[in-house]
């Protein structure tokens, strides 16, 4: 179990907000307003920026199997701007 986990079982309300936010981010099978894609994307860089070691595993691990490589990725880390998605995802994903 990642260490934030266990962190964020100390604060009930923190837990519930983060099982409510992955439940909202992880539906793949429902309809979006941004893609799949997208929405690891922007999971993986808030992950990276607040240093959560577990859910930029994941989201990395996600991306992977979709076919983005490490270096790719890293690139995305350093420079949201070059992200590969449309216009309104990529701004979804930079904001």
């Amino acid at each position: 179990m990642p260490r934030s986990w266990v962190t964020y079982a100390s604060s009930p309300q923190i837990l519930k907000a983060r099982v409510n936010v992955e439940a909202s981010l992880f539906r793949p099978s429902e309809p979006s307003a941004f893609s799949w894609e997208a929405r690891v994307i922007a999971f993986m860089l808030v992950a990276h920026a607040r240093r959560c070691d577990g859910c930029f595993g994941a989201s990395r691990g996600h991306l992977n199997k979709l076919g983005l490589d490490e270096p790719e990725l890293d690139g995305f880390c350093a420079n949201p701007s070059v992200l590969p998605l449309p216009e309104g995802e990529r701004l979804f994903v930079q904001y």
